[in-house]
């Protein structure tokens, strides 16, 4: 059986790029999107290098920081000081996701900007690509349009092939996640409990959000306490040790 395993959001602050080093260095991870468009990207470029086994892609972001792109191009993406509207002001707008208030020109020069920046700080391409957050139908679209012009992996295309584990706070935390809900979930033992039945499976997958909790996150994500849960399951002994009694084999993107 084998095993991809995916930690997102990596730049997205100094805790984020720390916490999945340490997971790249010491736990089960597999994969990581880099953020470009935060003040910390460049450091988390830099410090993934180091690690060369862990597959390097990029998580597309419309939601959080400044545009990467002059904002005067973008004036649908982004607020009156060039920074991108948050999912939790998109949320506002009547019939979101589905009512679209991406446009498609603004939003594909965006997604190649942030793709461009990351082969400047990467000095290569990204070896998948990712939507961060929510998926509107002309993210998805300029998101496609850039995998394909560049010959890479769109992850969406995969997560077809393979089964996930069953992660339901991802479901809820696009609503309303507050950090006391967070505190109570056990990440390890969920992960935990589920591999008997993912590993009857030729291939499966986890996604989560690993991290150190720092002041710069809150003032991004309301998803926070999990995240430090999420790298305690990346690390931990027990999974690390059930995954090696079964023989599951951890691949990344570049194995399917």
């Amino acid at each position: 059986m084998k095993l991809l395993v995916q930690g997102d959001d990596f730049g997205m602050s100094y805790g984020i790029t720390d916490g999945i080093c340490l997971a790249a260095r010491e736990g089960i991870l597999t994969c990581t999107g880099l953020m470009t468009n935060f003040e910390g990207s460049e450091y988390a470029a830099n410090r993934i290098k180091e690690y060369e086994h862990i597959c390097v892609g990029q998580d597309i972001n419309l939601f959080a920081g400044k545009s990467v792109t002059d904002p005067k191009l973008v004036p649908h993406l982004v607020d009156n000081d060039g920074f991108l509207i948050s999912s939790s002001e998109r949320k506002k707008t009547a019939g979101f996701p589905e009512n679209d208030p991406f446009p498609y020109d603004e939003t594909l020069l965006e997604v190649e900007n942030q793709y461009k920046k990351f082969v400047e700080l990467m000095g290569r391409k990204p070896r998948y690509l990712q939507g961060h957050s929510y998926l509107t139908k002309n993210i998805s679209r300029a998101i496609r349009e850039i995998a394909e012009k560049y010959n890479i992996t769109y992850s969406q295309d995969i997560w077809k092939k393979i089964k996930m584990y069953d992660c339901q706070w991802l479901a809820t935390s696009k609503s309303n996640f507050p950090i006391e809900e967070q505190l109570q979930i056990d990440v390890e033992k969920g992960v935990y409990d589920q591999l008997e039945n993912l590993m009857k499976n030729d291939i499966a997958y986890i996604i989560c959000h690993p991290g150190f909790l720092d002041e710069d996150l809150f003032s991004k994500s309301t998803y926070t306490a999990i995240r430090y849960k999420d790298l305690h399951m990346l690390l931990s002994k027990r999974i690390k040790e059930k995954l090696i009694e079964n023989n599951v084999q951890l691949i990344s993107y570049d194995d399917i």
